[in-house]
């Protein structure tokens, strides 16, 4: 885990994930109104603020692959879910063509045989 933290996942979280930030809240009565900033990644927020501070980094965000950050990250979770002797669930919620097949077939003899009896 902590080579994910390390390396790749904080590049990918600094350099690539955008996110949004709480610029004010607005109260209508008893309603509450969030006003929120444009996405922008903390790369981006760093080269406003000082844009000095961030030539090292911006560097760094022009020599890496975004691509390759994400399969490296990728790579390292197969191998936590490999170690933690679990599998994602995602796997396991999306059911297959073959899945959906097979239950169509089975309650369509269940409905030929109980039409024939019935």
């Amino acid at each position: 885990m902590n080579r994910l933290y390390a390396n790749p996942l904080s590049a990918w979280m600094n350099l690539y994930q955008p996110s949004v930030k709480l610029i004010k809240t607005i109260h209508i009565g008893s309603k509450t109104k969030k006003i929120y900033s444009a996405p922008q990644t903390p790369l981006d927020r760093l080269a406003e603020y000082n844009p000095a501070l961030a030539k090292d980094l911006i560097k760094l965000w022009e020599r890496l692959n975004p691509f390759e950050l994400s399969a490296k990250i990728s790579q390292l979770l197969e191998k936590i879910w490999k170690t933690a002797n679990l599998k994602p669930k995602t796997r396991i919620l999306a059911k297959t063509k073959v899945d959906i097949v097979n239950e169509a077939l089975v309650l369509s003899k269940k409905r030929s045989l109980t039409s024939n009896y019935g």
